[in-house]
């Protein structure tokens, strides 16, 4: 469950973490005319929902950047690529903060998608790249 490990060379490899959250109903927010008060109150319950479900599946220490993170809307009709990945603001909003860096981050992959169903909620992996190349270092020459 999200467990880190250390390689013989001293590199982490983490374990992928997959969060099921049953009954979690993401919408189009771009599509709805709801009062602020409900849009609000809306996104309050999904971030509740997602932090309680991070805080039983992650275990101390959370995981570092770069990551991956997927977030699966299952159940009802198909959402746009802009309206699903706005759907999901509030809950990348509160996985950011959780893991305690900013949603903006180049280190972060945010990836988005959807999947027809009968079963209604949300599923949310979290894992390493597969293939995170690191930018070569820069050491300036001593001599000039």
């Amino acid at each position: 469950m999200g467990d880190v490990h250390k390689t013989s060379a001293g590199h982490s490899r983490m374990t992928p973490v997959l969060i099921q959250i049953p009954g979690l109903v993401v919408v189009s927010e771009a599509n709805r005319r709801d009062h602020w008060s409900v849009r609000r109150r809306r996104f309050i319950g999904q971030k509740t929902d997602v932090l309680l479900s991070l805080r039983h599946s992650l275990h101390h220490p959370y995981p570092a950047l770069p990551l991956v993170i997927t977030f699966t809307r299952c159940g009802g009709r198909r959402l746009d690529s802009d309206n699903l990945a706005g759907a999901f603001k509030a809950c990348r909003d509160e996985v950011a903060r959780v893991l305690r860096f900013d949603d903006g981050d180049p280190m972060c992959e945010w990836v988005y998608s959807q999947r027809p169903g009968k079963w209604k909620g949300i599923e949310i992996l979290i894992e390493k790249p597969r293939f995170h190349e690191e930018k070569p270092r820069y050491f300036p020459s001593e001599d000039l």
